[in-house]
């Protein structure tokens, strides 16, 4: 059994090995996570030890959604997160921070496997907010581009992936009535119910409203940053 290595001095500069990997996996899942930060010298949130990020073995990896990127769906991330703890060994992975289950978040490391925190380990553990994992890869592969190329490669052809999802990331500007964008008007008007005609009027407005109401959201007939994430979902 492989032994856990947390900090273990300052890398000087990003390390090839954790950078492919980051490559990789962000390829693998079609885009549903996003690099949300790999090496930097700093503390650890809310404490004073160094952070394994200065080692250039981590990163932290975001399903957030927009404005940024990532599929904003934590059901797509939970099963993208237990990928990597399954094939942690074949990946050389030293340990996987999952923030979002209550009460604390969890964590799997590579001595022990899951463990559910129950009292506060992490910050950000058990937050609605915390919409990342952290990843940590073992020394020996850090620097090995080529190692995690093949890896993802073998995973790939093993066919043990997760099932991607069309993800489509928000284009940054709210989808209203005038849209001169007719396909993109189209898939909206099949999901609300509204008659597809590629014209983006009062009455797509309204059937947007009242799709927005059924679903929890501000029912305003934009398709801004808070409605996309979930009507995209359904967008054939």
């Amino acid at each position: 059994m492989r032994k856990y290595v947390g900090f273990d001095g300052y890398a000087t500069k990003k390390r090839a090995g954790t950078e492919q990997f980051i490559r990789e996996f962000v390829k693998a899942t079609g885009g549903a996570f996003f690099n949300n930060g790999s090496y930097g010298r700093r503390a650890i949130r809310g404490g004073s030890k160094p952070s394994v990020h200065g080692t250039g073995r981590a990163v932290d990896l975001s399903y957030r959604g927009s404005p940024h990127s990532g599929c904003g769906d934590r059901k797509v991330a939970e099963k993208w997160i237990n990928w990597l703890a399954d094939n942690g060994d074949r990946l050389m992975l030293t340990m996987v921070v999952d923030y979002q289950p209550k009460p604390f978040g969890r964590a799997w490391r590579c001595d022990r496997g899951w463990k559910k925190y129950l009292v506060k380990t992490v910050t950000g553990g058990g937050a609605s907010w915390s919409d990342w994992c952290h990843v940590e890869v073992d020394p020996s592969v850090a620097d090995d581009a080529d190692f995690f190329k093949q890896a993802f490669a073998e995973l790939k052809g093993a066919d043990t992936t997760p099932p991607k999802r069309n993800f489509v990331p928000f284009r940054g500007k709210p989808i209203r009535r005038g849209e001169k964008d007719k396909a993109l008007v189209m898939k909206i008007q099949k999901v609300v119910g509204a008659k597809v005609d590629g014209i983006f009027g009062r009455k797509t407005e309204a059937a947007v409203m009242r799709w927005q109401g059924k679903h929890g959201l501000q029912a305003d007939g934009w398709i801004g940053s808070q409605t996309w994430p979930v009507i995209s979902k359904f967008f054939d």
